[in-house]
Parts: structure tokens; C-alpha cells; sequence
């Protein structure tokens, strides 16, 4: 796992697998991991072969049913995802992970009511950003501002409840849906605080993609074009899809929120043509962007008045 996560070594992670499957034939967890860099090295029919085969060695891991979820979720095949996590959720049918990734299924094909109703019972929990991202966007995607703007500020405030890059998108998160709530000026202020606190992290993780994306949103919202489109590239050439097929499409993205941003309307909307035909994990999103979420998501809103925009949203899943 060091060789593929942190070394992006991913012959020597497979020769070490390879070793490890000799000494524990049955192990789903090998098999799993399989998955990740198969996944990661965009092989997905492998990918989804082994974390199949995981799934079947070990079908009571809720962990690995949350990955086998995940993995058909970046592809955006709901209804085999759907089939895990109900498999899943009858083992531990109280599992916030679980739940969320249930939800974000039911976003990313617009049925909000199912989501709502999924995310309902679930205290805020920081402690996952994935959770926490999914109940943060279902309030975005039904306008409910202020619940989402609550729900950041206690994260953010100390004690903080998270650390990490994970912190960089709530303080750009907060600012968006003040932003979207029309309150500019606690926008405006949110925005600031935001490029102080991003600073900071980028002293201590220079090489983080979703730092240097998340203040490329930073430059854009407070007007610094030249700047915000540099750190969008660059976000993308510290891990390009190339060397991480499941995440480098997510800086990709974050690309075409600072394009919108800043009025570059024609590459936004290229960027978002890719990545609607591309399997990925998204940085805000539980699956891969779909044209629901381009229609739910106010990120998108400088794009409505354009017919190619439009045009985005009949394609797809």
C-alpha cells in the first residue's frame, strides 16, 4: 500500500500483491487492493473483476462493499451500486458510510426526496468527509443555505472536528453557499479566510492537488483570473489522470468550477463534456459528475444561459 499510495509504484505494488495473494489465497483485502490500482491505472474491467472477487471471499466486509460501491459509482453504474449497498445496509443498516454513498447514488441521478430521506437521520459528521460532503451538497442542491452554512462554520470553528486537505474545501464550500445564499459580504470575508488558512496548509503540503485546486477557487471567487487558471492547471499536473485514473479527473473539475468563475464559459464547458464521458471519483461529489448534478449543482449557474450547457445536461446518466 506504500508502494501504490505514496510512491505511485505501481509494478512494485502488483509484485508485492502478487506475493501476498500466495500467502493469503482468500484474502479480500488483497484482492481489494488489486481493485485500487487497477482502478487507479484505468484497467476498470480488472479493476471491477477483483473487487467482484472481493465481494464474493469476503461478502460481510462492509468495508470492501463500500469500496466495490465506490468503484461502480465513479463509473456511474448506479443500479450495480445500488445492489451492493443494499447488500451492505442489510449487515449494518446503521452505517453512516453506507447511508451516504446510498445518497449520493440518489443525487447523482437528481432524486433528491430519496436522498433527503436516507441523510435525514445522520447527525453532521465531520469526522467522514465523505459523509459530510454528501449531507453539505444535498442541502446546496435544495437551497437550504443556511443549514449547510451552519453545518461548516461549527466544523471550522475550534476545535476544529477535521484536518487536512478536507479543510480547504469546507472554508471554499462555506464561501460558495454564502455566496450562492446572497450574502456577499460574509462571502466576501469567508473567501479571505479561506486564502490565509490555504496558505498555511500549502506551506505544510505544497504538493496536495486539492489544496493549490481549492485556492485556484480562492483566486477566482476574489477576482485574480491569471492566477486562479494557473493554480487550476497546475492542481491537474501534480496528479494528472495519467498517473491516477479514479482522482486525477477530479482537479479537472475543480478546473471548470474556476473556469465558470472567471468567464472562460468555452472551457468549462469542454472540460465538462470529458469528464461527463469519464469514470472518476469527484472531489464534492459522491460519484462522478453527472447532468444531474450539473443541474442541481449553483456552481454551475454562469453556465445555464449557454445552449452547449444546456445540451450537457440531456447527455449521460
Amino acid at each position: 500500500m506504500y508502494l501504490y499510495d505514496v510512491e505511485n509504484n505501481y509494478p512494485a505494488a502488483t509484485a508485492a500483491l502478487m506475493q501476498a495473494q500466495l500467502r493469503l489465497p482468500n484474502s479480500g483485502e488483497v484482492l481489494a487492493a488489486f481493485a485500487d490500482i487497477e482502478a487507479r491505472q484505468g484497467r476498470w474491467s480488472m479493476a471491477i473483476d477483483h473487487i467482484d472477487r472481493a465481494s464474493v471471499t469476503d461478502p460481510r466486509n462492509t468495508h470492501l462493499l463500500l469500496l466495490h460501491v465506490r468503484l461502480h459509482a465513479m463509473r456511474r453504474e448506479f443500479p450495480d451500486a445500488l445492489a451492493i449497498v443494499r447488500h451492505a445496509l442489510a449487515i449494518a443498516p446503521d452505517d453512516p458510510a453506507l447511508i451516504a454513498c446510498k445518497a449520493s447514488v440518489m443525487q447523482a441521478q437528481g432524486q433528491l426526496d430519496r436522498a433527503r430521506a436516507l441523510l435525514a437521520p445522520l447527525q453532521p459528521a465531520p469526522g467522514d468527509p465523505q459523509v459530510f460532503k454528501t449531507q453539505v451538497m444535498q442541502w446546496i442542491y435544495e437551497r437550504d443555505y443556511a443549514q449547510a452554512i451552519r453545518a461548516l462554520q461549527s466544523v471550522l470553528a475550534p476545535p476544529r472536528q477535521s484536518s487536512g486537505s478536507e479543510l480547504g474545501d469546507y472554508h471554499v464550500l462555506l464561501a460558495f453557499a454564502q455566496q450562492a445564499s446572497g450574502d456577499a459580504t460574509g462571502a466576501r470575508a469567508s473567501w479571505r479566510t479561506a486564502q490565509s488558512r490555504l496558505q498555511d496548509m500549502l506551506r505544510a503540503a505544497p504538493d496536495e492537488p486539492a489544496l493549490v485546486a481549492d485556492m485556484g477557487l480562492v483566486q477566482a471567487a476574489l477576482g485574480d483570473k491569471r492566477q486562479a487558471l494557473a493554480l487550476a492547471d497546475q492542481a491537474m499536473k501534480r496528479e494528472p489522470a495519467t498517473l491516477d485514473a479514479t482522482s486525477g479527473p477530479a482537479w479537472q473539475e475543480q478546473r471548470a468550477r474556476i473556469e465558470t468563475l472567471v468567464g472562460e464559459n468555452d472551457r468549462a464547458i469542454d472540460d465538462l463534456r470529458h469528464l461527463l464521458q469519464t469514470p472518476y471519483a469527484s472531489p464534492w461529489y459522491g460519484t462522478a459528475i453527472t447532468p444531474a448534478l450539473l443541474r442541481l449543482d449553483p456552481s454551475w449557474n454562469r453556465l445555464r444561459s449557454d445552449p452547449r450547457f444546456e445540451a450537457l445536461l440531456g447527455t449521460g446518466h
